[in-house]
């Protein structure tokens, strides 16, 4: 009764403990803490609207509200609800149910006794082995209590089982936190004794920490908190140009989670994932870039024959800029000559760029240089004309040379002298890795494999291959294993070595059967070897235990004729990988469980191939690049979520015009499965005043981001009704169209910009009279009618002509069978009406307007300037005859009678929009179009038109 009760009073409520909890009258602060506490007897699965106009969890809202009051307000508002939860917490622990204290938090989550209650769940959980639920409880106690006296106990606990479940990063993470709490606490951590924090962290710490090394820590950090389930966490619009923006994959990943490094061919940007926005940069000549790289804050850039460095400042929006720029010196004579190998004599001069803490190393054509990192400064040169590869570690130097074959290393500070030379008995190095930070291994002449000691430069062994040939090497995180890709005769497969060299396990490429098993694509992961094969055709992703090569589990995609995927991502609990579906057009992004190899999640991605590394782990969250865009997923915290959006809210609709809070608020709402209440916070910031150009012009991409997801989500169905008496095709509305047979194109919703080039201005939406519309859809037995009655302040012909688009003009897109699709298919149409400018004429009057007749579609199509030149009106009837010679079947569409009730097909109309916004600098073009649902994506080129041509995101049509 009271949850009913509640539901049916909900807006009430929140009028209520709003307007009472902005009173400083005090007896208003327990009349709002009275009404946010009944806000969470609402079912979870309701929702609320909150004062900025979107609807919210209200668990989430009345617990955030609640904090917020007490904080600002004092605990006597909650004086009643506090001594309520204190009989729940008694009643609670007279019992072993676990469930009670979580009703009690769900309840009272902002009440005094819930850090004893939080405490006490994490406790039952644990006890009774329910870690990812425990760990859960105890993450949330330290977020939610910060100064309880049990916080120290509570990291310990946290690491402790962050180990358990193999979230190495969060442990290490969180057992900094407890070693540079001051004064130094004292922790039990699982002991019967407690003991200085210090000395319990530190031989965990390095038992975390043993025989990986920076990079890998660093890669381990930015998985963390990838757990399923995923959910999209960013979308950036559907991109147009040739070459699409794709992930770069660095030698080492950034220091800011909120960055990305993209490539476009040979230019370099990095965007900034809170704003969307991004910043070129680097660009040259086709084929000069290299390698990409980070220095602590510094961006490095390597390219054919310069060394660029990007200082990256703190804080988020801060965007990079040019900090140095280092030039290799030219060749001289000898060295041409030494470098026979050296095929482009015109330009690459470096071969290999690699970041080293506060230093750079670059192998150049005759040389190996060190920079500093922070001033591009020269600090040695070490003459090295036959130098193959190099290698850095601990602050050394090793390189791979040619002649004589074998390995020097050197201290990085000191190049003159070798700290030792290891001389090679084969004829050739073909490849360096690490085992460990001890062992550097050496792949010698395709047969050898030999372990280095890497401080002395001995010895440790050596194995030689009988009948394999030894094809290259990946270490295990660790450094305890070594995977090296083998080929006998046809066969490929591998052999794992222990860290003396020993074979630990073969495999042949083979299944457990004797099938073949061709090998695409190996990864290695803490305790478990992942490997994409190929067996009778189909594709399947294979976990063989690490030490002793048993078969974990086999993964087969459904469909099996997926082609292998680029990159195999492991976390700590799935494998993910993203690829062309075996069904469809798009890309999926497939989440595999570590320990079972069931598929957990299959995640669509808009585009028809990865571009670039196609799928990276950064900050959390799983970045995929396609040919359609950037997309990007993370794991929910519910709970967390929904309190961000209730403080979020809040702060839009104390400051309506905080744009980073707006666009906060819709990222959430979307990441938590809102995309239309995300849609509309964007779109209330551009109805609102005040904005400058370009914040307008953001803004209207990120809306036209969201509404490509939101469409993607809730796809568009409209009906329509057969019209009794056929219209007059003359642009004129009053005689027939009736409001059931219409729909409104209203709001920055409705709009679409134009893409332009990178650097070019794009346009702005300035309210309903600069652009919108209304469209009206009926039928008969022998045409589809429709019209559409567009409100634009300033009109211009179209030039059918320009490669660009230049005037307005109206387009009408058909999916004739209604099949959807990512891309054109055979049974679409696209047809343009537009008042035009005049043609040049050609020497021959009358093949001119033979030409243009023939280009007319079939049926009768009207466009007219309304009298006080504010819009325009199209009228069209296309007849039925034209689906039948697109497809749609007797069955479908009768030739007689029509189309048969029930009958979907779809349909879009996108009004391109041209307000000649560069004035005296001549006709800029159309910026923005108008549409039903962003279906026909535009570019400033003309011809990249059916690049953004998504008939699966027209509106359906469906016949009454």
């Amino acid at each position: 009764e009271a949850e009913r009760l509640a539901q049916q009073s909900a807006p009430l409520l929140v009028e209520w403990a709003e307007r009472r909890a902005a009173s400083p009258d005090p007896a208003a602060g327990v009349e709002a803490a009275a009404a946010y506490q009944c806000l969470l007897w609402l079912p979870q699965s309701s929702r609320v609207v909150v004062p900025c106009g979107v609807e919210v969890d209200p668990w989430g809202y009345a617990e955030a509200r609640l904090k917020d009051l007490i904080a600002r307000r004092g605990r006597e508002v909650y004086a009643a609800q506090d001594a309520l939860a204190e009989q729940e917490l008694r009643l609670a622990r007279s019992t072993d149910d676990a469930a009670q204290l979580e009703r009690l938090l769900e309840r009272f989550g902002a009440a005094k006794c819930a850090v004893d209650a939080r405490w006490e769940l994490a406790t039952r959980y644990l006890q009774r082995q329910l870690r990812e639920e425990g760990v859960e409880v105890l993450a949330r106690f330290l977020r939610e209590h910060p100064t309880d006296f049990r916080v120290a106990e509570a990291r310990a606990r946290l690491a402790t089982n962050y180990v358990k479940l193999g979230r190495r990063a969060e442990a290490r993470r969180t057992l900094g936190e407890l070693r540079a709490m001051e004064p130094e606490p004292r922790v039990k951590g699982g002991k019967r004794d407690a003991v200085p924090a210090g000395a319990w962290v530190e031989p965990l710490l390095s038992e975390l920490e043993q025989g990986r090394d920076e990079r890998v820590l660093r890669a381990e950090e930015h998985l963390a908190g990838l757990r399923p389930k995923l959910r999209p966490a960013f979308r950036a619009r559907t991109e147009l140009d040739g070459e699409p923006r794709a992930l770069a994959d660095p030698l080492d990943l950034p220091p800011r989670g909120d960055l990305l490094v993209l490539r476009r061919e040979e230019q370099v940007e990095v965007l900034d994932v809170r704003t969307g926005q991004s910043v070129k940069v680097y660009e040259e000549r086709v084929g000069s870039l290299l390698q990409l790289g980070f220095c602590g804050p510094r961006l490095i850039v390597g390219s054919r024959s310069s060394v660029n460095g990007f200082l990256l400042p703190e804080g988020a929006g801060a965007m990079p800029r040019a900090a140095w720029r280092w030039v290799a010196p030219p060749l001289d004579e000898r060295e041409e000559l030494e470098e026979r190998d050296f095929e482009d004599r015109e330009g690459q001069l470096i071969r290999e760029v690699l970041p080293a803490g506060e230093r750079v190393v670059v192998r150049a054509v005759g040389a190996v240089y060190v920079l500093d990192a922070a001033s591009g400064e020269q600090l040695a040169r070490l003459a090295a004309p036959r130098g193959r590869q190099i290698s850095v570690r601990g602050g050394r130097l090793y390189l791979a040379s040619a002649a004589p074959v074998g390995v020097q290393a050197y201290a990085l500070d000191d190049l003159e002298t070798p700290l030792w030379n290891y001389a090679s008995e084969e004829r050739e190095l073909s490849g360096l890795a690490w085992l460990g930070n001890q062992q550097l291994v050496l792949l010698e002449s395709g047969l050898t494999l030999t372990g280095l000691r890497a401080d002395d430069g001995t010895r440790a062994w050596t194995v030689k291959s009988p009948d394999d040939w030894f094809l290259g090497m990946q270490a295990s995180p660790d450094g305890s294993k070594l995977l090296v890709r083998t080929q006998t005769g046809q066969e490929r497969g591998f052999t794992v070595f222990g860290a003396l060299g020993q074979v630990l396990w073969t495999d042949r490429g083979r299944d457990p059967d004797g099938a073949r098993a061709a090998l695409e694509l190996t990864e290695l992961g803490e305790d478990a070897v992942y490997s994409w094969r190929t067996v009778g055709g189909a594709g399947e992703l294979w976990a063989n235990d690490l030490t002793r090569g048993t078969l974990l589990w086999r993964y087969k995609p459904a469909g099996g004729g997926a082609q292998a995927p680029e990159r195999l991502v492991v976390t700590p609990e799935v494998v993910a990988f993203g690829m062309r579906s075996a069904f469809s057009q798009r890309v999926d992004l497939s989440v595999v469980g570590r320990g079972t190899g069931d598929l957990l999640q299959a995640l669509r991605v808009p585009g028809r191939r990865l571009v670039g590394i196609g799928v990276m782990p950064a900050a959390g969250r799983l970045w995929v690049s396609t040919d359609r865009g950037l997309s990007a997923f993370a794991h929910l915290d519910r709970a967390d979520h929904a309190e961000r959006i209730a403080r979020l809210a809040a702060q839009v609709s104390l400051t309506p015009g905080d744009l980073d809070a707006r666009r906060d608020l819709a990222r959430a709402l979307v990441q938590g499965g809102d995309t239309q209440a995300g849609v509309l916070v964007l779109q209330q910031a551009l109805l609102g005043e005040g904005l400058a150009e370009g914040q307008a012009g953001s803004l209207l991409d990120e809306l036209a981001a969201l509404v490509e997801v939101d469409t993607d989500e809730h796809p568009l169905t409209l009906t329509i009704q057969r019209q009794a008496r056929p219209p007059e095709i003359d642009g004129e509305l009053h005689d027939w169209w009736r409001p059931w047979s219409g729909t409104t194109l209203l709001r920055p919703s409705c709009v679409q910009p134009i893409q332009q080039p990178a650097g070019a201005e794009g346009g702005r939406w300035r309210g309903d009279e600069d652009l919108s519309g209304r469209l009206y859809v009926s039928y008969d037995n022998e045409f589809l009618y429709f019209a559409l009655d567009v409100s634009d302040a300033v009109l211009r012909p179209y030039d059918t002509e320009s490669e660009e688009w230049i005037g307005d003009a109206l387009l009408i897109a058909i999916d004739c069978k209604g099949d959807g699709g990512e891309f054109v298919q055979n049974d679409d149409m696209l047809l343009s009406l537009a008042l035009t400018l005049p043609k040049k004429k050609k020497n021959d009057d009358e093949e001119a307007e033979e030409e243009e007749e023939d280009n007319s579609p079939a049926g009768q199509y009207f466009v007219r300037r309304k009298e006080d030149n504010s819009g325009v009106v199209y009228e069209c009837a296309i007849p039925w005859a034209s689906f039948r010679e697109n497809g749609v079947s007797e069955t479908d569409l009768d030739p007689t009678t029509g189309p048969r009730r029930g009958f979907r097909f779809g349909f879009n109309v996108i009004v391109t929009d041209d307000d000649g916004e560069r004035g005296a600098a001549g006709p800029r073009g159309a910026l923005k179009t108008l549409q039903l649902t962003p279906g026909v994506l535009l570019h400033r080129d003309k011809s990249r038109l059916w690049q953004g041509y998504v008939p699966r995101r027209f509106a359906r049509l469906l016949v009454q």
